[in-house]
């Protein structure tokens, strides 16, 4: 048996070019285009934490959108944000 274990980076390239070291291919992807590549079954539970991430993301600048335009209130706000923590684990 082997144990691998892996850790999740979330980067942004600040400059230069990412070079191709070790492996045949890189590319840089967005959380909407990983369907579109076929990963090994080691990269499932990597790429369930990094769609989960950008979801709760994607959900409070939501809410943060509606607290800035006055759709809800600042305790609506602070019950829909706690709630949502909440339920995804962050």
């Amino acid at each position: 048996d082997l144990t691998v274990h892996l850790s999740l980076f979330n980067a942004v390239i600040a400059e230069g070019t990412p070079r191709l070291l070790e492996h045949n291919d890189i590319r840089w992807v967005t959380v909407d285009e990983i369907d579109r590549f076929a990963f090994c079954p080691a990269d499932v539970e990597i790429l369930k934490e990094i769609r989960r991430r950008d979801l709760y993301r994607r959900q409070k600048a939501l809410l943060d959108t509606f607290l800035a335009n006055g759709a809800i209130t600042g305790a609506q706000y602070e019950k829909s944000f706690g709630d949502l923590t909440r339920k995804m684990g962050m």
